[in-house]
């Protein structure tokens, strides 16, 4: 299948709707497209990315159709080289040995060892430009969208900007265009495009905020991602562009499906997430005492506690890693069972990573019998993921009514910490248990 987006600009992509989980951490309800263009010009034809090698004898039927065979194409312009996007390159370039690859560093070093072939290349960097004829590619510097290798291309003539992963998402749909998705459809796609963004660019916000910079004087009529419909419309263009924008700026962005309007509402100016397990009640008092000394120290600071078991925490995960994505400190409670951390706190820490959430004041504490080792496993983790670390607080059994004192006295320095950004503790050995006081 192709489609003509502009005059001499095709669609060139293939549908894939059996697909059911994409890069292992992404559920694909609607299916995916794996999105290809094809420019041709009056001196020369290129192509902008390639398609998953399994659908390749589709993909070259495409062009075949458009230029009469694979060996009319110039150049191969690879936006972002992830095998979704770069799978079919090294057959095309067994049937064309002499297309030149275009793209950043990172991305032609990448290619080499995705095709395991030396390949003709040019290496672009920002504003350079590559020229079909009568149409002009101008390139844009984007990196870590998501990978170090990504950039934008902008065909100045048509005001038609390929931006690859950025302003995608796993969507299936024949019209191809976003102009023919009907409101049932556009519900669902604004559903997939935010899920896409989440799981996709959200540890990118910085450089995602950076590359709108650049292309906000554009003046684009369409953008072609690469995956996804294709903006055809200008206004959606740019409304996309807005979205990205505002889920970048760390505020929670609530979207109307029924007319795709967005409104950003900020979230809460300070917030603790305290996820924990309890066995008989002692954590949970650990818990609570702690939120009582965060509250003295600031009643406006938002603490989102879970009380966490085998049979809820399913109900509850998405809830806690959103809260947790936008928290200033996230707190683990943890009984010891089997001289380890319980499974489901377990689960929340393997679900954090060091670029999404690297730099949050972070901790773990709990009551113990006869081992305690939970609270050092759960701490471990955290510190590895470079978290801004308080001082593990663990007590045996039943915290005492001198104890609570203490308890609260740690909340409060959490809070303390959470305005400061910095830790404000130090370890020291507390009856029963290890504690911590004020540096």
């Amino acid at each position: 299948m192709h489609k003509q987006i502009k005059e001499n600009i095709h669609f060139i992509g293939v549908l894939d709707r059996e697909i059911e989980v994409f890069d292992v951490v992404m559920e694909t309800e609607f299916g995916t497209s794996y999105n290809s263009y094809l420019i041709k010009g009056k001196e020369k034809n290129a192509i902008v990315e390639t398609v998953k090698d399994r659908f390749f004898d589709e993909y070259l039927n495409n062009i075949n159709e458009l230029v009469g065979g694979i060996e009319n194409i110039d150049y191969v312009i690879m936006d972002h080289t992830e095998p979704d996007h770069a799978g079919s390159l090294e057959k095309l370039l067994e049937l064309n040995p002499n297309i030149e690859v275009v793209g950043s560093r990172a991305a032609i070093l990448y290619l080499k060892d995705i095709t395991n072939m030396e390949f003709k290349s040019r290496v672009v960097k920002q504003n350079d430009t590559l020229s079909l004829g009568d149409k002009t590619f101008r390139f844009i510097s984007a990196p870590f969208l998501h990978w170090p290798d990504s950039i934008y291309t902008y065909l100045e003539e048509d005001n038609t900007l390929f931006t690859c992963d950025s302003f995608g998402c796993h969507y299936a749909h024949d019209g191809i265009f976003i102009s023919e998705l009907d409101a049932k459809e556009q519900i669902d796609f604004i559903f997939a495009l935010k899920y896409y963004f989440n799981a996709i660019f959200s540890p990118f916000k910085k450089f995602l905020l950076q590359a709108v910079a650049k292309i906000e004087t554009l003046d684009i009529d369409i953008i072609a991602p690469g995956h996804g419909p294709v903006f055809d419309v200008k206004s959606e263009a740019q409304q996309i562009i807005n979205f990205y924008q505002s889920w970048a700026e760390d505020y929670n962005q609530h979207v109307d499906y029924e007319t795709m309007n967005g409104r950003t509402e900020k979230p809460y100016d300070k917030l603790v997430v305290i996820p924990y397990s309890t066995s008989y009640g002692y954590t949970e008092t650990m818990a609570m005492k702690i939120v009582e000394g965060i509250k003295s120290f600031e009643e406006d600071i938002e603490v989102k506690l879970y009380n966490l078991n085998v049979k809820n925490f399913g109900d509850l995960k998405a809830e806690i890693m959103e809260h947790i994505f936008f928290a200033d400190s996230v707190l683990f409670g943890s009984t010891t069972i089997n001289k380890d951390a319980t499974p489901v706190i377990w689960d929340i820490a393997t679900a954090m990573n060091p670029i999404v959430h690297n730099g949050k004041i972070c901790t773990a504490f709990g009551s113990f019998g006869w081992s305690g080792e939970g609270v050092d496993f759960i701490f471990e983790r955290l510190k590895s993921l470079g978290m801004k670390m308080i001082p593990a607080l663990k007590l045996k059994f039943k915290p005492s009514e001198e104890q609570y004192n203490e308890l609260i006295q740690y909340g409060k320095m959490v809070a303390e910490s959470i305005f400061a950004k910095e830790s404000k503790f130090e370890q020291y050995e507390s009856g029963n248990g290890i504690i911590c006081k004020k540096k």
